[in-house]
Parts: C-alpha cells; structure tokens; sequence
C-alpha cells in the first residue's frame, strides 16, 4: 500500500503529453477562427459579400477540399492586407503557418551548417 509520502511517478510523461496536446489543439482552433474572421474580411473586402454570404462561400470552401483551401488563404491574405491593414509577410505568416515555420526551419539549419563549417575549419 502507498502511503502519502510515496506518491505515484509519471511514466513516460504521460500527463504533460495530454496537457502538451490539449495546449496544441487549443493553439490550432484558435487559428482557424482567425483565419476564418480574416476569410470573412476578406469576402467583404474584395467581393463586398455580408455574413451570410461569407458564412456560405465558407463551407462551400470546405468542402471543395485542397482546391477551396487554397482559395481560403488566397482571400484570407487579401482580407488581412487590405481588411485589416497588415503587412503581406505577416499575413502570409499567419495564413501559412507551417510555411512560415519552414522557413525558419531551413534558415536555422542554414546558419547551423555554415557555423559548424566555420568552426571545423579552425
């Protein structure tokens, strides 16, 4: 029998990987409603659609598949740069965000290369 002192470990990281993925899905929902608001703006910039409207062209969008996806982005980007007032790269940063974290990816492993070319030579 386990007394008070002699508390159960966590195996694996099992808990902080529930927290871990609950915290990533929350992160992610969170996104698509932005995007979906950048969307709508987007609707109402460029073709002067209402919510109703906007609303259908977005599950029209969505059920269209990759072909509506890309279309999503395209008039999401045109409503965050002309809706909203931002810079392209930052609308495109949040539109495609896996885009942007490639890129940082490849820049980051750019700059590790160089750095340990540089200092093998040495």
């Amino acid at each position: 029998m386990r007394g008070a002192r002699d508390p159960q470990p966590i195996r694996n990281g099992g808990s902080m990987q529930v927290i871990g993925g609950i915290v990533v899905f929350g992160l992610w929902g969170c996104l698509l409603l932005f995007q979906a608001f950048a969307f709508f703006e987007g609707l109402d910039a460029w073709f002067g659609l209402g919510t109703a409207a906007s609303i259908l062209a977005f599950v029209v969008a969505v059920l269209a598949g990759q072909l509506g996806s890309f279309a999503m982005i395209v008039v999401a980007i045109y409503g965050m740069v002309h809706g909203w007032g931002w810079p392209w790269w930052q609308a495109v940063a949040v539109a495609c965000p896996l885009l942007a974290i490639g890129f940082l990816m490849a820049g980051s492993l750019g700059i590790t290369t160089v750095m340990l070319r540089a200092f093998r030579r040495s």
